[in-house]
């Protein structure tokens, strides 16, 4: 799939249903700026937080274009410019990205988190749980949804999607609904108190702490204010990404 047809994917679900439902709240695909900061839509920018380490932070081939690879022992954390949009966000959604690790560790290696593990519930976070995908919204064991065991590989590009209409959160792997589980109104969005201390962040756990980083690649990153249906994730999914990947100078 081109940047035209993205293009064309992002205009058909914006003219296809009502705006609010089909409402784009963060898209970044990292081909617009460098590893400074990166423009993203709508009208904000993702920065990186920690700089100091640009041996261990690259822009490689991805899926489309550019891709951002953080490489192990990296500290760097990449946040977006307009946090509320993720960081204040309610059912209904999608999250979509694609990712491909390329280090067993760490155990949690996060994707995407506005934090959910605290004293004050809110949030969430979408990450890598021992080769299996993991959506958390929650402190309790019962507030997560993780894919089956066997899907995920190292060194391989795999495109995740989560969805909430209100009711229902379903995974995606690879356009396959993989896990499903009823919410009943246990996912908030982070609290107000929180806003300016824990941004939402990009391959990194969102705090001080220099933990669960992503060790690999992230590509193509939507957030939509709308749970997207099986049909609409096959398209966001229906890319190849390239077969070999080599450091953008």
């Amino acid at each position: 799939m081109n940047k035209f047809s993205l293009c064309f994917l992002l205009l058909a679900l914006t003219l296809c249903l009502p705006a609010e439902e089909a409402q784009l709240l963060f898209h970044c695909s990292f081909d617009e700026g460098d590893l400074t900061s990166f423009t993203c839509q709508p009208g904000d920018v993702l920065k990186p937080r920690l700089k100091g380490e640009p041996a261990k932070v690259a822009l490689v081939e991805g899926v489309h274009g550019k891709a951002l690879e953080l490489k192990e022992g990296c500290k760097v954390k990449y946040v977006p410019g307009k946090p509320d949009a993720l960081l204040g966000l309610t059912p209904p959604f999608t999250i979509a990205l694609w990712m491909k690790k390329t280090a067993e560790a760490p155990k949690h290696d996060i994707f995407l988190a506005t934090i959910s593990d605290q004293k004050e519930q809110g949030g969430f976070e979408l990450f890598w749980h021992w080769k299996r995908a993991m959506f958390r919204w929650g402190k309790n064991d019962n507030e997560n949804l993780i894919s089956p065991a066997g899907l995920l590989y190292l060194n391989k590009w795999h495109h995740i999607a989560v969805t909430h209409d209100g009711k229902t959160i379903i995974m995606y792997v690879d356009a396959i609904a993989v896990a499903q589980k009823e919410d009943n109104g246990t996912f908030k969005p982070l609290p107000q108190a929180k806003y300016k201390k824990y941004r939402a962040t990009i391959g990194h756990y969102p705090t001080n702490f220099n933990a669960y980083q992503h060790v690999g690649m992230l590509d193509d990153i939507y957030v939509f204010s709308k749970a997207l249906n099986a049909e609409e994730i096959t398209r966001l999914a229906a890319a190849q990404p390239h077969r070999e990947q080599s450091e953008i100078k």
